[in-house]
């Protein structure tokens, strides 16, 4: 098995989830063992400061490293979905960009249609002007020989 494929399956939000969730539970059972094995506990005495220290030492190394390690694999997933996001972004844009061109090329040839059409227009118009002028020749020739 390649290290991709096991960094893949290790570094996922699933993971991160199991992490918190283990640290919880260290978290609750360190809490649980340390008020019922401190036998010095009470709401009057003086507060030891020594076993609070290792308390807090072993809540912070412990747990602390569990959670930051969660908060390292979130936050490598999420920069592996935006890198995925950036590159379907990219892909989007070149699609874009070609289709673009694509309607660059297709409105050139609607330009060149519509000036060939044009051409034709007024091809048709003179016709229709020439015939007319020959019509009212004509007409005018009758006229003149009645």
């Amino acid at each position: 098995m390649s290290f991709n494929k096991v960094k893949d399956k290790f570094l996922t939000e699933s993971t991160s989830f199991v992490l918190v969730i283990v640290g919880l539970l260290i978290l609750v059972t360190s809490l649980v063992l340390f008020i019922f094995k401190t036998s010095s506990l009470s709401v009057g005495a003086p507060i030891d400061s020594g076993i609070f220290d290792h308390f807090g030492s072993l809540i912070g190394g412990l747990v602390g490293s569990i959670w930051a390690l969660a908060g390292f694999i979130l936050f490598y997933v999420a920069l592996t979905e935006q890198k995925k996001s950036t590159e379907a972004s990219i892909d989007a844009l070149n699609l874009q960009k070609e289709e673009l061109k694509l309607q660059r090329t297709e409105l050139k040839m609607q330009r060149d249609e519509l000036k060939d059409t044009r051409k034709e227009f007024e091809i048709e118009r003179i016709t229709t002007l020439i015939f007319k002028q020959l019509d009212r020749i004509d007409t005018i020739i009758n006229s003149v020989n009645v």
